[in-house]
């Protein structure tokens, strides 16, 4: 059994059986009271409810409250988490508890370890959590520490989750521990060189890999190719890929190493000013090296960190991702989430929207958009609304859509009859489309989509932000979809 368990079912549970069965791995517990007062029942509840009180621990006071009387009972605990809200102790502390311990370790059976440090005298404390057992670790370190890094006693060659996140580490370190690693399966890092690149795309354990800073001068792509051995595919096992903050180029160098391989997940974040012809470079490297059958989900837009908000003056047909390079991407039939950004979003005409649902017919999520902060766009040749009939036709399972921009304005009351109906679709993003008639359009939407009952706008919160208005009319078109929202409302619930 691989799910959470509320309280309820947990009693009901351990009244059926007397006994926590060992399948259960993870249990989500909203009231440990509950527990408590559950282990007082009888004697034959108490090491059960106690065993699942301490299988998952956020915090130390628990075990500080009990020491020392109860120190060999600390090998129930299973994950620890939340270290940052208790390492306010003095180091002595530690090394006191350290010496009563009948074990090397204050958690000896633990298996999950997910440690926070901000300062560089905290991170030798979590020696103290590494025992034996531990396969998952998270380290979020915002402080430069890599010889005190090193020096923590991590199994790296059994680990098969390892997170690392720090601002101030060497790429000679994370590449010396990417490096031991051996039977690892998710890997989240920063950055690494290109012989720590070259062992992990040997290992055949590796499912996920995420990198997040990575650059040319650091996994050496740009300096000739890897060095794989003919029967050797690269990445054999790798389903999903996350990269974060790198340059166009170095995701199409990654990408042809990955070649057809049956990646699954694919997101990029890159530079938030991708032209349009970047865009037909990057998503043609997709196209030409991963599977059309295997992926599923796809995202490629702005860093994670990204935070600049400000408008840039751009040329339309340089910065808006238009039908053909749109059509790059046809090919990936089985996508069932797509999210593509665009400096000034998308120029889909009625002809592109066709072709768009019918070429990915398994669609539940589809997301084009803008870049946030940019200036908005209504060119000519944009999709009508009455072109959203060609996903509810094709796209029966699409919960979830964003467009950047098409034109309501033509939109009669009549368009609302004779139309095809999809219940699966719940939000709609409209971007900056303009719309005259509200109660049309909602009409015509209700008729569509019956169970949508949510519609926002680009960058919605301004809404009543004066300078929202430069040029476009956009705060005017932003009151009269409020009033699309309403009546969807109405006839949604009536």
């Amino acid at each position: 059994m691989h799910r959470a368990l509320n309280v309820a079912e947990l009693v009901d549970l351990i009244l059926a059986h007397l006994t926590i069965p060992d399948r259960i791995v993870d249990i989500e517990i909203p009231c440990n009271k509950s527990l408590a007062a559950l282990a007082r029942t009888c004697k034959s509840l108490q090491d059960s409810a106690l065993n699942v009180l301490w299988r998952e621990q956020y915090t130390l006071d628990n075990l500080l409250r009990c020491l020392p009387s109860h120190l060999c009972e600390v090998g129930k605990i299973r994950k620890l988490s939340g270290l940052h809200h208790v390492f306010v102790c003095d180091a002595s502390v530690f090394d006191k508890i350290s010496t009563e311990l009948p074990c090397d370790f204050l958690c000896p059976n633990a298996t999950r370890l997910r440690f926070r440090a901000s300062q560089l005298s905290v991170i030798p404390l979590a020696r103290f959590f590494l025992g034996p057992k531990i396969v998952d670790v998270d380290l979020h370190l915002t402080i430069g520490c890599d010889e005190t890094l090193l020096d923590l006693p991590i199994q790296y060659p059994t680990l098969q989750y390892l997170s690392l996140t720090s601002f101030h580490l060497t790429c000679a370190t994370s590449s010396k521990i990417v490096s031991s690693l051996r039977q690892i399966t998710h890997l989240s890092i920063d950055s690494l060189d290109k012989a720590a690149f070259e062992h992990l795309s040997r290992l055949d354990t590796l499912k996920s890999l995420c990198l997040i800073y990575p650059c040319f001068e650091d996994t050496g792509l740009s300096c000739g190719p890897l060095l794989f051995p003919p029967t050797s595919p690269a990445f054999p096992a790798l389903q999903k890929l996350y990269l974060d903050d790198v340059t166009p180029e170095f995701a199409i160098e990654v990408i042809s190493v990955l070649s057809h391989r049956q990646l699954q997940s694919l997101h990029i974040g890159t530079d938030p000013f991708l032209s349009k012809t970047a865009a037909h470079r990057l998503y043609s490297a997709l196209a030409n090296h991963l599977s059309h059958t295997s992926l599923l989900n796809l995202r490629i837009g702005t860093p994670s960190d990204y935070t600049d908000s400000h408008s840039f003056k751009a040329s339309v047909a340089e910065y808006m991702v238009d039908g053909p390079t749109l059509a790059v991407l046809f090919p990936f039939q089985n996508l069932t989430e797509l999210r593509l950004q665009a400096p000034l979003g998308f120029l889909i005409d009625n002809s592109t929207a066709w072709d768009m649902a019918r070429a990915w017919p398994h669609l539940r999520r589809l997301h084009l958009a803008a870049k946030a902060g940019a200036p908005c766009h209504n060119p000519h040749g944009i999709m009508s609304l009455h072109a959203l009939t060609a996903f509810a036709r094709y796209c029966p399972e699409l919960t979830s859509l964003t467009l950047t921009t098409f034109d309501a304005r033509t939109l009669l009351i009549a368009d609302s009859m004779h139309t095809v109906s999809q219940s699966s679709l719940e939000f709609l993003d409209v971007g900056t489309s303009p719309l005259r008639d509200s109660l049309a359009v909602a009409l015509f939407l209700h008729a569509v989509f019956p169970k949508l009952d949510r519609i926002t706008i680009f960058d919605e919160w301004m809404w009543d932000e004066a300078d929202l208005v430069d040029g476009f009319g956009v705060n005017e078109q932003c009151r009269v979809w409020k009033y699309v929202q309403g009546f969807l409302t109405s006839l949604t619930h009536n």
